[in-house]
């Protein structure tokens, strides 16, 4: 709870400050405050399920594994006999 609340946190102030003129644009309705405050909206509403996602055992555990080139060592040895 603590975590989502600090990233909608963030995220707001990130919207407040393209809306003051902190964005990379000079436009009237600037589209990276839209953005974040988009991107805040989903945080504090869609925390659940995206985390839900990242809490699978398995899951983010294979794809680390396969993103730093890693295999299960019993696959490797099996194939190399």
């Amino acid at each position: 709870m603590i975590l989502s609340v600090a990233t909608t946190i963030f995220f707001v102030v990130f919207a407040i400050g393209a809306f003051c003129g902190a964005g990379p644009t000079r436009v009237s309705p600037n589209p990276f405050g839209f953005l974040f405050l988009g991107l805040a909206a989903l945080v504090w509403f869609a925390w659940k399920p995206m985390s839900a996602g990242l809490d699978q055992q398995g899951i983010f555990d294979a794809m680390s594994r396969n993103w730093m080139g890693l295999r299960d060592r019993k696959r490797s040895s099996d194939n190399s006999n």
